[in-house]
């Protein structure tokens, strides 16, 4: 996982790991864990994470595989 990619992405919408956490439904210390990857976002995550954050194909990718 593209950590720094995925941090970068989560500015540029202007959001922070609350605004994520509360649209993934995960608590704050969570998404924090995921963000830096100590554990591993599970699909439905991920296609919310793209949708909220806009991430094209490429990106997606990129940050997560």
């Amino acid at each position: 996982m593209n950590k720094d990619k995925l941090k970068g992405k989560i500015k540029e919408n202007k959001f922070n790991y609350n605004i994520l956490a509360k649209k993934l439904n995960i608590g704050y210390s969570t998404i924090k864990a995921k963000v830096n990857g100590k554990s591993a976002f599970n699909q439905p995550e991920m296609v919310l994470i793209r949708k909220h954050l806009r991430l094209s194909d490429a990106e997606t990718i990129d940050i997560f595989f």
